[in-house]
């Protein structure tokens, strides 16, 4: 098990810190897009193994969720023949992803 003090201690993120207790989140603390719904708060919060894999269970069904409404908002806009796709590659475009796991954040760029 682990606390949420050690949790915090150990300065773990992802569903690891969320399933002791921890309301860190990359979705909502570094946002690319408005957040589509409430923040996802776990039910089980013990730190244990079950609380962690809830917490998983939790996530799949809060991701299926999140994807449908962004499909829903897209209407058609972008297509496989969309200046959005030919652009993919072209010298001089830059991004930025994030990447929330269980020790860390990835930042790539």
């Amino acid at each position: 098990m682990l606390s949420s003090q050690q949790a915090s201690d150990l300065g773990t993120l992802g569903y690891v810190a969320r399933a002791s207790g921890l309301a860190v989140d990359a979705r909502w603390d570094h946002p690319v897009l408005p957040p589509p719904q409430k923040r996802l708060c776990y039910e089980q919060t013990g730190g244990d193994v079950l609380a962690r894999f809830s917490g998983r269970a939790e996530e799949i069904g809060r991701s299926i969720e999140m994807i449908a409404h962004l499909v829903e908002q897209m209407d058609g806009r972008v297509s496989a023949t969309s200046e959005h796709v030919d652009d993919v590659g072209r010298p001089g475009r830059s991004g930025v992803g994030i990447t929330e796991g269980w020790r860390a954040l990835s930042f790539t760029g």
